[in-house]
C-alpha cells in the first residue's frame, strides 16, 4: 500500500527541480530513500520519473 504521506508531496509539488530530499523533510519522512520508496510504492514511478513525466504532459 505504500506510505500515506508520499501521496501528499506528490499532490502539492511543484514542477521545479526541488529536491527529493527536501521534499522528504518538508514531509516529515526520514530521508530520501525513505520517500523515494514509500513514492514509488505508492505511485509505480520514482519521484524523477513522475517529474520527467509530468513535465511531458
Amino acid at each position: 500500500m505504500g506510505c500515506p504521506r508520499a501521496a501528499k508531496p506528490a499532490r502539492r509539488r511543484s514542477p521545479g527541480p526541488a529536491a527529493v530530499a527536501a521534499v522528504a523533510r518538508r514531509w516529515g519522512l526520514t530521508d530520501a530513500a525513505h520517500y523515494s520508496k514509500a513514492f514509488r510504492a505508492a505511485y509505480g514511478l520514482s519521484p524523477r520519473e513522475w517529474r520527467a513525466v509530468r513535465r511531458a504532459v
